[in-house]
């Protein structure tokens, strides 16, 4: 379970760099030019539901190492993981955030 959580996190945050590129990014074309949304603003909203659901993944997974039964070494790398995850749900959550509050 170890090695999954170890790749479950890489995953998970390499998924939010390129998402984070992406969107730092883009650029969005004039708003009301009559020629309906942009395909490119569109992939980036559903990409960050599939970066959210990754990152939930792996903190559920982080969760389970963190507070199961296991050796002190699993407790201590579910502990650093959730950590990471709350970095990485940060870095999420400023980037989205311009996107909720319209």
């Amino acid at each position: 379970m170890k090695l999954y959580h170890r790749i479950s996190v890489v995953i998970s945050l390499l998924c939010l760099g390129a998402w984070v590129y992406a969107h730092l990014g883009y650029r969005s074309p004039g708003a009301h030019d009559g020629q309906g949304p942009d395909p490119l603003g569109i992939l980036l909203y559903l990409a960050a539901w599939v970066v959210g659901g990754l990152l939930l993944h792996s903190t559920l997974v982080s969760t389970w190492l963190a507070t199961g039964k296991h050796n002190a070494e699993r407790v201590r790398e579910g502990s650093r993981g959730l950590w990471v995850q709350a970095a990485a749900w940060a870095v999420l959550a400023f980037c989205v955030w311009p996107w909720l509050s319209l």
